[in-house]
């Protein structure tokens, strides 16, 4: 499914959430930082070490920063399939979340997003229409950093911690915890028309009707 996370310059973006991203989607991981006033910076890791994700978190710290944490839906696990990817002479970068059914699967060795990024290289789509319309009809999220800096989001976007999210899979769900009276049994039934008693009512098809209790 892939995550896109975006972080603006006074968010925190720590470690633990790094790899809970990488864990879950470890075919590749791709950041574009602006650390050089309004020059971006993109930096691609296929297989990150424990300090290359340790070196992205230092990277992100104090700046704004978009990252991509891949998992391969189509075309081979490598740098050429790591997002993000840039385009129109490298002022424009794309990050992908999701399946584009119609480009997906058709090329062996090249994504889905990487065949979308052939399109916008053939000069007669705009990328911002297009984006919009298919975001529009499917489940699919983008980030668009074009040629005038500006951040641009297609789909719907989660917050988490100040962070905004393609999709928050990565993080575990708590199980909710029950409290229960000190006192609380699990009520024993000696028949069934006890069983039924207690609910004050009585289902005549119900499967216990035929089962000895």
């Amino acid at each position: 499914m892939c995550v896109i996370i975006f972080k603006n310059k006074k968010t925190n973006l720590d470690l633990n959430t790094i790899k809970l991203a990488y864990n879950q989607n470890p075919d590749g991981v791709g950041v574009c930082v602006n650390d050089r006033g309004s020059q971006w910076t993109v930096y691609k890791y296929l297989t990150p070490s424990k300090k290359d994700l340790q070196d992205i978190c230092k990277l992100c710290q104090d700046h704004q920063a978009i990252l991509h944490f891949r998992i391969a839906t189509s075309g081979g696990v490598n740098m050429s399939n790591c997002q993000p990817f840039l385009f129109d002479d490298n002022k424009q970068v794309l990050f992908h979340n999701g399946v584009m059914y119609s480009l997906n699967g058709i090329c062996k060795d090249r994504s889905d997003t990487r065949l979308l990024i052939e399109i916008f290289e053939g000069g007669n789509v705009d990328p911002h229409e297009l984006l919009t319309n298919i975001s529009k009809h499917s489940m699919n999220k983008f980030i668009l950093l074009d040629d005038k800096n500006t951040v641009n989001f297609y789909g719907d976007f989660k917050d988490y911690k100040g962070l905004w999210c393609s999709n928050l899979n990565f993080i575990p769900v708590k199980k909710p915890v029950i409290n229960l009276p000190l006192n609380y049994s699990e009520p024993v039934f000696k028949s069934r028309e006890e069983f039924f008693e207690s609910r004050k009512t009585r289902w005549d098809n119900d499967i216990l009707e035929d089962c000895e209790i």
